[in-house]
Formats: structure tokens, sequence, C-alpha cells
């Protein structure tokens, strides 16, 4: 099931986009995956998930957390993020080429790319095996002309299920709050243009470590 408003406007300031360092990389293809690629572990945090508006409908209120250290990895590195969906922490040194909206299991960005991406402002739409992407394409051209928000799969390979009875999650890093950020999650039953949309105008690209970055 998707709830759709349509009619609603948000204008967000856009920004001239730019290398992130010489150090990083930014993934037009596939990457090639090494076979023998090596494994980290992002540390959980101790702290406590917060609230910051009431729970409405079948959403629930964003939660926030403070973020984990951006550390690079090699391109390849296996990821294992304790937090889902996963927002901060350890991501490879390569960002994806973000083209489209709507993405499924078999062209999604890799997380350790995705990751890197919400350090460079993007909010993240992760929608559970339970939601078809034929379902979302309304919902995505609803969204698509907000900047820097994409929607991905969420697999069972990616790390634990959603709370219950939820089914998308949105997650966007802001750069503000501790020093290395604060991650913000929204869990949903489903896509709702108007919570998006509203979690975005709350959560701008403009707030992220480096928001010129691609």
């Amino acid at each position: 099931m998707i709830v759709q408003r349509r009619g609603l406007l948000v204008v967000i300031a856009g920004c001239a986009l730019v290398a992130c360092s010489s150090a990083e990389q930014v993934s037009t293809t596939d990457p090639t995956r090494s076979s023998e690629a090596t494994t980290t572990t992002a540390t959980p945090a101790t702290t406590t998930a917060t609230s910051t508006e009431p729970s409405t409908g079948a959403c629930a209120a964003d939660e926030s957390e403070p973020a984990q250290p951006p550390n690079h990895v090699d391109v390849g590195t296996t990821i294992h993020y304790s937090r889902v969906p996963p927002v901060s922490g350890q991501h490879w040194a390569q960002w994806p080429d973000i083209t489209k909206t709507l993405y499924v299991t078999a062209d999604r960005p890799e997380l350790g790319e995705l990751v890197h991406s919400q350090e460079h402002g993007w909010t993240i739409v992760w929608y559970d095996a339970t939601v078809s992407p034929a379902d979302l394409e309304d919902f995505a051209a609803e969204i698509e002309s907000v900047p820097k928000l994409v929607v991905v799969p969420w697999t069972a390979e990616d790390g634990a299920s959603f709370p219950a009875g939820k089914h998308v999650a949105f997650t966007h890093w802001e750069a503000t709050g501790v020093e290395t950020g604060t991650e913000w999650r929204k869990f949903c039953a489903a896509a709702d243009t108007d919570a998006i949309l509203g979690f975005a105008e709350r959560h701008p690209y403009t707030d992220a470590h480096e928001p010129s970055a691609p």
C-alpha cells in the first residue's frame, strides 16, 4: 500500500556538486569485487535513540542517535553494520553515481557506497522485500524533484529486519550534534509521500558533512 498526497510542493535549495576529495573515488559502473575482500564491523554506540516528533498514522517518530566515525575502507571490503539501516560509520572510499530515483535489488549500489552518499547529504528511502518496486513507481515520481533523495531496497542479506509492522525506512546523516554528527531514521508501514517530504525538509542535504559532493 502506498499513501500519496499530490499537490505538495517542497522547494529545497541546491548547490553545485563538486568532488569530495582527491583521495576518494566515484563509481560510474558496478565496481569489481575482490575475491579476497577484507571484513570490518561497524562499532555500535551505547546511546539510546530519541524521538523528536509524535508518532502519527503509519509512521513512527523521527529517531536520532550519535553518528559513528566516517572512516574510509577499501572498495570491496565487507562491512557488517549493526544499525538498521546503516547511516554512518565505515564506508567505501568510493561513492556511487546515483542517476535515478528508484533502484531495485539488481542495480542497487553497495551498502558501503550508500553510507558514503549519506555523508554527502543524500537521504535514503529503504523498502523491504514485502514491497514491490512496481508499487513504488508513483511514489518515486512524486519525490524525484527533491535534491539528493533516492529509493533503494533493503534485503535479508543486508541485515536485520525493520521493526514489526514497518516496511519502509528513511535515513539521513546530519553533520551537527556530536563531532561525528547525528543519525536520523524514520520507519513507516508503507511509502508515504507526505512523510518523506516532511523528513527531507527537516533534514535537508545542506546539513551534511560534505553537501557539495555528488
